[in-house]
């Protein structure tokens, strides 16, 4: 049997016992009393809590088990391929939208860790014998992209290019590196709309993040029955 058929039954193994789990806790069902293990051995003093943790246990190590399996790792190291540029691409639209907003107000961008790009701009419009003014910049100033040169897409050096449209026809461009620091709100807010993206509409999504979403759901689940039957 191959590493694929293997890690086949184990994500069906996984999202059959957390599905069964996620319909029982949604159905409300109670299991008290006596019961038969297995069809031979009888098991008295049956409770809920006891049932939900056993069950806990089982998606727990279900869960392992899919987690360190080579074929996952394998379907995880194609999801960061996709992953990862993708959300450079929202990263660099999300600095180019918050630059020009922030310089177009205030000059400068809480997200800059120097003045790299303020001075850029600034010999855009000067250098060139330009007599426009700052105020004016929302109306003249264009950022072709924002990419990661040095540190990673959240916090390091990123290759700007920009363009100052002068009028009658005539526009100049510059360019350099500007370092910057994205807030960890937008870290999480860009991570999980890219995540949900490739979840949704991509097959490696779908097959790496399913089972994880439903066994990790079916546990928490758990979690909550058994604080409830020991109350």
């Amino acid at each position: 049997m191959d590493v694929s058929d293997d890690n086949d039954k184990i994500r069906r193994n996984l999202v059959m016992a957390s599905t069964g789990a996620l319909l029982a806790a949604f159905l409300n069902v109670k299991v008290e009393g006596t019961a038969k293990l297995l069809g031979v051995a009888e098991v008295t003093n049956l409770q809920s809590w006891k049932v939900w943790t056993a069950l806990m246990i089982v998606l727990f190590y279900l869960l392992l088990r899919y987690r360190f399996d080579p074929a996952t790792q394998k379907l995880g190291e194609s999801f960061g391929g996709e992953f990862v540029p993708m959300v450079q691409k929202v990263v660099g639209l999300y600095l180019e939208r918050k630059l020009c907003w922030d310089i177009n107000r205030s000059k400068t961008s809480k997200i800059l860790s120097n003045d790299s790009l303020i001075r850029a701009i600034h010999s855009l419009f000067t250098d060139h014998g330009s007599k426009v003014l700052l105020a004016d910049w929302n109306k003249r100033l264009d950022f072709t992209y924002m990419q990661p040169h040095s540190g990673n897409m959240w916090k390091g050096g990123h290759r700007f290019n920009i363009g100052v449209d002068l009028g009658e026809g005539r526009a100049i461009a510059g360019g350099g590196i500007a370092d910057v620091t994205i807030p960890i709100g937008i870290k999480l807010i860009v991570s999980m709309i890219t995540g949900l993206k490739l979840f949704f509409y991509t097959r490696t999504g779908v097959e790496l993040l399913m089972p994880y979403a439903l066994g990790g759901g079916a546990v928490l689940v758990c979690i909550f029955k058994i604080g409830r039957f020991q109350v």
